[in-house]
């Protein structure tokens, strides 16, 4: 059974000198017990795509694309029914600059349980030390 799916995932921030195109028709799905790595050099979606499956991207909007949790179409969510059960509680996301906030002397398995033991299964998904699919991401930089 999918775990996660996303299809078709459009996302643009708004600046001063028009639209960004962050993601343009990302697709891909996880099934349960499996992992995935994303790659990419700076500025290519990464955060982006993260920051669009929690629902907190700023000063832009997802336009279109599907994105499915355990059954669930989390864009077709209210805000409330979403942060009241899946933002944080089912779904987590470990920011940049993470040597900020978690320690380099402990294994991320050691460090994460601790701090958010009610993501417990999703990390684990994230911190398995082997990886089932793999991604590159190699932007195309626009702004229109």
């Amino acid at each position: 059974m999918t775990f996660i799916s996303v299809e078709n995932l459009t996302t643009r921030y708004n600046v001063s000198k028009g639209l960004v195109y962050a993601l343009e028709d990302v697709s891909f799905a996880i099934e349960k017990g499996e992992s995935i790595g994303i790659a990419g050099e700076s500025a290519c979606g990464k955060s982006t795509l993260g920051l669009s499956i929690i629902r907190m991207i700023s000063n832009g909007k997802i336009y279109s694309g599907k994105i499915q949790f355990d059954g669930k179409s989390l864009l077709d969510m209210s805000n409330a029914d979403f942060d009241k059960n899946i933002r944080w509680k089912e779904i987590s996301m470990v920011f940049q600059g993470a040597m900020n906030s978690l320690d380099p002397v402990f294994s991320s398995g050691a460090i994460i349980p601790a701090r958010a033991p009610a993501s417990i299964d999703m990390l684990q998904i994230v911190i398995r030390p082997s990886i089932d699919k793999f991604f590159i991401v190699e932007p195309e930089y626009s702004i229109t």
